[in-house]
Parts: structure tokens; sequence; C-alpha cells
């Protein structure tokens, strides 16, 4: 590594750190993609110095601040909240999206329009806190809806919605430090289409019901365990 990009990258972890008040031991994975963005620079711009430009671009240029342009590549880039389904060929880019991870407090906005595009969305991330009509509909709308993973704050609302729902397409169940109690509910609530419960709990309780409720509503039953 020479001297120069050692120096640009050593330049970006004091930024972070005096900026945004990141320790520098965890800018250690940024730094392989840090080179990679800067050599990448640095050869285009021997290239260019190689050769005649056509036009002038850089009588354009007002601004430039490659600071921003890191931040928002290597920090802000994981959370997408800005209307992606209104950019030009969002449609065509959307339409075969199988994956999504959120979290829902981003704007209802955002998942109605992604809704309105995406209809073979599989797999679904989501980290919840707030009730969001938006999301809600994202997941309604999916046609090959597969897996659903949920990361919640401990919320009484939750846990009562969570025993109340109906659950006819569930086929596999994964808890981790939720009560035995709901791990139940939830086995009593689908119609008999599991095939494999996991529960992870930090207090064993209830195991007579629970063992009940997997016999009494999972016929197909493969694989059952609690930690």
């Amino acid at each position: 590594m020479s001297r120069d990009i050692s120096k640009k990258i050593e330049q970006y972890e004091k930024f972070l750190h005096d900026k945004l008040e990141v320790d520098l031991k965890q800018t250690w994975d940024l730094r392989e993609k840090i080179y990679e963005e800067i050599s990448d620079y640095i050869i285009l711009k021997e290239e260019l110095n190689n050769k005649k430009l056509s036009f002038n671009y850089v009588r354009f240029c007002k601004h430039i601040c490659v600071h921003n342009f890191l931040l928002n590549q290597d920090i802000y880039g994981g959370e997408v909240r800005h209307p992606i389904y209104q950019f030009p060929g969002a449609e065509i880019c959307l339409l075969n999206l199988n994956e999504v991870d959120c979290k829902s407090c981003l704007e209802t906005s955002l998942f109605y329009g992604i809704a309105h595009i995406c209809k073979l969305i599989e797999k679904i991330y989501m980290e919840f806190k707030y009730d969001n009509i938006g999301l809600a509909k994202l997941i309604i709308t999916q046609k090959r809806i597969k897996y659903k993973e949920c990361m919640y704050v401990e919320s009484e609302m939750i846990e009562k919605n969570l025993i109340a729902a109906i659950y006819p397409k569930l086929q596999i169940l994964e808890l981790e430090y939720m009560s035995i109690h709901i791990a139940i509910k939830i086995t009593q609530n689908t119609v008999g289409n599991l095939w494999k419960i996991k529960i992870i709990t930090l207090k064993i309780t209830h195991s007579r019901e629970y063992i009940q409720a997997i016999y009494k509503n999972c016929p197909y039953i493969k694989y059952a365990s609690i930690f």
C-alpha cells in the first residue's frame, strides 16, 4: 500500500473517530473497501492524466466531498430512506425482488410504494418497534412469502397480537428469548402445517403444556426442541 493511500485511510479513520465518535477498532473492517475505492480513484486519475478529455467536465463541478461519499457508501448505505420506488426504472429493477431487510420505523409510503411493485418477495427480515400499516401491506401483497424473521423490543401489545393471530401457512417456528406461553399459543393457532419448532428461552416452564400443544396441533412434526 502506497504512502498516499495509507495517509488517506488514516485521515478517513480520524474523521470517523472525531466527527462520529466511531471506535477506531470498528473501522478496520472498512480498510480494504476504502483501499479499493481510493485505488480505483487513483488508477482512474492516472488514466485520465494520460488522455485528453473531449469535454471540460471539471469546470461544472462546484463541490466534491470525499468524506461524505465514503460515509454514504460505508456507514449510511445500510438504510434506505429514499422513495426508491419513484426512481426511473424502479419497476424493472424491483419487480423480481425476493428478499427485504427493513425496520418498521421507516415511512409508511416507502412500504406502500414497494408493495405496489414487488409481489414475489420470499424472505422478509424485520426490526419491529412500531405498528406500520405500510409494512403490513407489503407482507399481505406477497404471493410467495416463505420466511419472516422479526426482531422486536419487548412489548405487551406485540405479544398480545402474536398470541391472537392465526398462522394457517406457518411451517417453521423459531423463537428466541420469548416465554413458552407465547410459543404454546402460536402453536395452537396453526392449522397443522408446522413441521419444525425451535425455542430458545431463558426459563423453561410449562413444558407439559408445550408438548401437548405440539402433539395436538402438529401432525407433521419432524423436529421440536427447547433450550
